[in-house]
């Protein structure tokens, strides 16, 4: 399974001031995350909403475009060797 998506510098620092101040950033990016659709291991679990280091499941590749100030996220997910590509 793979999932692909694309924040561009506007929706992430919107996504920042529009979340409590109290939240550490990084809290507040794997929110982000989440909601384009990446999955971490804990995700569901109550420790979620603080761990500021969480491990994101299968492999992910990011690219930083610097001409349209966007960053590329792409997931890949084993799904028991079934492949839904």
């Amino acid at each position: 399974m793979e999932i692909c998506f694309s924040i561009d510098d506007d929706e992430l620092y919107s996504s920042y001031s529009s979340i409590s101040i109290s939240l550490p950033s990084e809290v507040q990016l794997r929110n982000l995350l989440n909601s384009k659709g990446m999955k971490f291991k804990d995700d569901g679990k109550p420790s979620s909403i603080i761990n500021r280091n969480p491990i994101p499941l299968g492999v992910v590749k990011v690219d930083r475009d610097y001409k349209t100030m966007s960053t590329h996220y792409k997931q890949t997910i084993e799904t028991f060797g079934i492949s839904n590509e």
